[in-house]
């Protein structure tokens, strides 16, 4: 299958890869850039936390030196890889979303640990957030997503020429900025065709005629949404 891939540039390349390597043609079309963040912090933490790979990827070298020893809590497998090529190296994986993360953080941290959040801007991870009640949470944005202004070219001739069979949507975010450019460039109506698969839920948009969630929030989990399409 021919298979649009929205993520920033910075991940794409590794996602396409193993798209490939199942068997499919992946046609990349980032939908944001990331951009580093100027950040500190003194405070002394019981260990850290991140939903994205971009944050230890994008984390000051001063503060990775200061906390490379504590725990590292990823909500995935790709943002544990990220956290020890970093050098961290006392790294869990949820291997889920937000709220596998948190239950994971539950199930090991004392009550009123100090936790460092290593966060984007803008935030959507209240299931993390909620952690503020049980434990002493610091967010530290590192980097910031911006939304481009218009599909790759790469999308719109796939889209026009109607050689595409699928959309990843990987968050919430993601799914209403395509649909968004794909508006703003005439070209719902090719979308509306298109099997959309959502990495969760919460990614789904009722706009979305024909979708698919994934049973887990992974890659993996994506394609083999794909396959019962």
């Amino acid at each position: 299958m021919n298979l649009l891939v929205t993520r920033p540039a910075e991940d794409a390349e590794k996602t396409c890869a193993a798209i490939e390597a199942m068997g499919h043609v992946a046609v990349s079309a980032p939908l944001f850039r990331v951009v580093s963040l100027p950040h500190a912090t003194d405070a002394a933490f019981d260990a850290l936390l991140a939903t994205s790979a971009h944050a230890p990827r994008l984390l000051a070298n001063s503060i990775r030196m200061q906390t490379a020893a504590l725990p590292f809590f990823a909500v995935g497998d790709a943002t544990a890889h990220a956290a020890q090529v970093a050098g961290f190296r006392d790294v869990r994986s949820a291997q889920g979303d937000a709220a596998a993360l948190a239950a994971l953080v539950h199930s090991v941290m004392p009550r009123g640990a100090r936790l460092l959040y290593l966060a984007g801007n803008p935030r959507r991870d209240r299931a993390v957030q909620a952690l503020e009640g049980t434990f002493t949470l610091e967010a530290l944005e590192i980097y910031e997503t911006h939304a481009v202004e218009k599909l790759s070219d790469a999308a719109v001739a796939g889209l026009k020429a109607e050689d595409l069979d699928a959309v990843l949507h990987f968050s919430p975010r993601a799914t209403q900025v395509f649909l968004a450019l794909a508006d703003k460039a005439g070209l719902i109506r090719h979308s509306d065709r298109l099997m959309h698969i959502c990495i969760s839920d919460a990614a789904r948009d009722p706009r979305l005629i024909r979708c698919k969630v994934a049973a887990e929030p992974t890659l993996q989990g994506m394609l083999e949404a794909l396959k019962t399409s």
